[in-house]
């Protein structure tokens, strides 16, 4: 069940993160025509692409964290036995499921204050913005929970192999 929950929220990260993408690179690449060329830029791409790029930014991060692409240092945890590291491992995974879990219940508390506010160029609420750090929030703690399971059962295969 976790798994399924698991494959569909990693699908519809990437679709999400892909129509970001691709629609902050048209959005960019339209506005530097129509500033360079044309001589007359957009009011809201700026703003529109900070948007997109938070969004990226969050949704790309529980990718990462999928993917063991975060930045890592193993100046000295190479050096240890397995057991060692993983519990290395494990002790890093429930340090980062905390801070995300913090700042999970922080940014929905910050979230109904923004929903009177209003952008400047696009007239939206803020609240649209925002709305990336908690769901980035939830597809992080999603993925460092699937890490902790798959760490916990290869401890489990190793201790019956032992």
């Amino acid at each position: 069940m976790f798994n399924k929950l698991v494959n569909i929220t990693d699908t519809l990260t990437k679709v999400g993160l892909n129509i970001f993408l691709i629609f902050l690179t048209m959005l960019i690449s339209i506005d530097v025509f129509l500033r360079y060329v044309v001589g007359r830029p957009t009011p809201f791409a700026e703003e529109l692409g900070r948007y997109c790029l938070v969004w990226v930014g969050f949704l790309g991060a529980s990718l990462a964290i999928k993917h063991g692409s975060h930045i890592s240092v193993f100046l000295f945890y190479d050096h240890f036995p397995k057991i060692i590291r993983n519990f290395c491992g494990l002790i890093a995974l429930l340090s980062v499921l905390s801070f995300l879990v913090i700042l999970l219940v922080t940014s929905i508390m910050f979230i109904p204050t923004q929903i009177d506010q209003i952008s400047p160029s696009l007239g939206i609420s803020l609240f649209w913005a925002y709305l990336s750090v908690p769901v980035g929030s939830i597809l992080m703690i999603i993925q460092v929970i699937r890490k902790i399971v798959e760490l916990r059962c290869s401890l489990k295969r190793e201790e019956g192999a032992n």
